[in-house]
């Protein structure tokens, strides 16, 4: 069949089609640039008022969210390898790096999770290939499959929950600068509008991946489909053989065309911006007057194409997505305030009364939220509540979901994205009031300057003497998360020897049974974030001399400022949650009901610009920007008819779990 099988005008009219939406990508690629920039800009520019009773912001450090032996298939040679696994964090874009075994010196490769789906062998694959097996499969088939084997149930069940989340929040890995993410994602939803394919636009690939699925789905809908059937019909039995043939031979023309489309855009843009910028920067004021004089000249005519439709979504979506989510959303949050507190009270009783051991603990269970793979820790009863909405409650609303591409389960991961947040940000809020920073030093006592350096001097002295012990390999069915350092900085005896430290045996101070698993550690994180070396011979005197107390009266009241301000936040976090949920819902109306018509509208708006603002402001934006404005508005208002009971609720709430404790005593901020 081959490539022979289309004649000559086929694979033209092909390549004619594959080319005009890619033209269409790039002239909407360049619109997007352009607003990217300006509202970047815009943002620096524009104050914005803070919330002092806020939660502090907890900023991710690269982490190992999982390690442990696992079997692979190579790629070139289909034979089963023994590797050591290692899943990163968001700080590392969620990777998978597997090495040589566990020292970890040799890196074999690594595995970008961005635009796979993972699920576990079939039947007939087990039968093939062995037990505890895990595929990764790209989208749209056109990158490597990945076959894994892991060394038992318990070990595939949390590999397969590590890997599910990678794959969702993995992000493509050649944009790092948001601005030029925002630009594809605006220009990629334009170009899918302009060609009838609306709702939710999901990054599920790299940009040549998902400008290259766009473009086989057009092609398919305009082209393929009725070629397909009709050749089908005459030779029924080849029909499989036939459709794989014709997208075979349709990729060979469609893919130099979009990696050209692709390249030309990146490449103009990364040239462009920076005089792009400074022009901005320039005439900002001027653009802003600008833009808020047209959207004053053209609100009364984008609110006539609104305001007919608001009616119906109201009943259509917002009524029932609210009467399914909100309840169960409040109650998750009360759940997971409720089950960190908990935690909090635990830690505070199990650990030793010194600002170290509270970090280290404080670490470990920063840890274990943002793995999320065990029942154990303190958002099980919200994760079970979540699910049950995702189970029972939303059932109904499937098909409302995937009208905007969105489904039941994306409602319930991204409630549970936040309620992640809302966590670590409590926890890492915790650890920053409970723990008191050195401020001065008594007179005629060594400055922290000066004891940091004799601990260093002592770490330099204790690391000449070659202490050593032996290392543990991991057996073969380890799949216990890797050891890691309360800074959160990955560890091993590699790491260790590497830095000239050699493991030690003995034993951590820590009592806490978060940190059980890591005793044989040989460093711990003084609050200045410096590693101190804890060796048999001169740990206890380290560790004598820089330990600093903190009492349980006053752990216990930073727990409660803690609580008080994760109910606050808790707020927010609810409002916002179901304001994107429920304009998600409804981004396919927005785009095909309200923003297209609105384009109309802005011709008339272009006489009242100068030509030089012109160039920087894209007037359809702005029309639609209005539409979105209007809709958002509307929406906020609805929800904000339910915020008062909620909020009343976790103020009720935050009193409830009030700790009456003693007044504690005064900080001593000396070291």
């Amino acid at each position: 069949m081959g490539a022979g099988f289309f004649v000559e005008a086929d694979s033209k009219r092909i390549a004619d089609l594959a080319t005009e939406i890619n033209s269409q990508f790039s002239r909407d690629f360049s619109t997007a640039f352009k607003d990217a920039v300006i509202r970047n800009l815009k943002g620096n520019y524009l104050e914005t008022n803070t919330n002092k009773n806020a939660l502090m912001q907890y900023d991710n450090p690269s982490q190992d969210l999982k390690s442990g032996f696992v079997l692979k298939i190579g790629g070139n040679v289909k034979s089963w390898k023994r590797r050591f696994f290692v899943a990163k964090n968001k700080a590392d874009n969620y990777r998978i790096v597997y090495y040589e075994d566990e020292t970890m010196r040799k890196v074999k490769g690594y595995i970008c999770c961005c635009g796979y789906q993972v699920e576990a062998f079939s039947a007939e694959e087990v039968s093939w290939y062995g037990h505890f097996g895990i595929k990764l499969t790209s989208y749209d088939g056109s990158k490597r499959q990945w076959l894994f084997r892991a060394y038992s149930d318990a070990a595939q069940t949390e590999w397969l929950e590590v890997l599910m989340h990678a794959c969702k929040k993995a992000k493509p890995e050649p944009l790092k600068d948001p601005v030029y993410t925002a630009t594809f994602k605006a220009a990629f939803s334009a170009t899918k509008a302009a060609y009838g394919f609306f709702g939710v636009c999901f990054i599920f690939g790299t940009e040549c991946e998902m400008l290259e699925h766009l473009t086989n789905q057009i092609l398919s809908r305009e082209i393929l489909d009725d070629y397909i059937l009709d050749r089908a019909r005459t030779n029924p039995a080849n029909a499989k053989s036939l459709v794989l043939e014709v997208h075979r031979h349709v990729q060979k023309i469609v893919k130099p065309i979009v990696r050209h489309s692709w390249e030309n855009c990146f490449s103009a843009v990364r040239v462009l911006k920076a005089p792009f910028e400074l022009s901005v920067k320039a005439s900002l004021r001027l653009l802003i007057q600008k833009e808020t004089d047209i959207k004053a000249q053209l609100e009364p005519q984008i609110r006539q194409i609104v305001i007919p439709h608001l009616g119906e979504i109201e009943n259509t979506i917002c009524k029932p997505i609210l009467a399914s989510c909100a309840e169960r959303l409040l109650q998750a949050y009360e759940s997971a305030i409720e089950g960190l507190q908990v935690e909090v009270v635990a830690l505070i009783e199990a650990v030793e009364p010194y600002a170290d051991s509270v970090q280290a603990s404080q670490s470990a269970l920063l840890l274990s939220v943002e793995q999320g793979t065990s029942t154990a820790n303190c958002l099980s009863a919200a994760q079970k509540v979540l699910w049950r909405m995702h189970t029972e409650d939303l059932i109904d609303l499937q098909q409302l979901f995937e009208i905007s591409g969105l489904t039941a389960f994306d409602v319930y991961s991204n409630a549970l994205d936040d309620l992640k947040l809302l966590t670590v940000n409590a926890i890492f809020t915790f650890g920053n009031i409970a723990i008191p920073t050195p401020k001065h030093s008594p007179e005629g006592s060594p400055t922290p300057e000066a004891k940091l350096a004799a601990l260093s001097l002592l770490e330099t002295n204790s690391d000449t003497e070659g202490h050593s012990s032996k290392k543990h390999a991991p057996k073969e069915n380890d799949h216990t998360t890797s050891p890691h350092s309360v800074g959160g900085r990955a560890e091993s005896t590699a790491d260790l020897a590497q830095l000239g430290h050699s493991p030690s045996p003995s034993r951590s101070h820590s009592r806490s049974p978060s940190r059980s698993h890591s005793r044989s550690q040989s460093r711990s994180v003084s609050k200045s974030g410096r590693h101190h070396s804890r060796s048999k011979h001169h740990g206890h005197h380290s560790a004598h001399h820089s330990r600093v107390p903190v009492s349980k009266a006053a752990l216990l009241h930073s727990l409660n400022q803690v609580i008080a301000k994760m109910c606050l936040d808790a707020v927010l976090s609810l409002r916002a949650g179901l304001n994107r949920l429920l304009l998600d819902a409804m981004e396919s109306k927005i785009q095909e009901s309200m923003v297209s018509p609105c384009r109309d509208e802005v011709a008339a708006a272009k006489a009242h610009v100068t030509r030089d603002v012109q160039l920087m402001i894209n007037l359809h934006s702005i029309g639609e920007n209005l539409v979105r404005d209007m809709v958002t508005e509307f929406v906020d208002a609805m929800i904000g008819r339910n915020i008062p009971r909620a909020t009343a609720r976790l103020q009720d709430l935050s009193k409830r779990l009030f700790i009456s404790s003693p007044t504690p005593p005064p900080v001593d901020d000396t070291v």
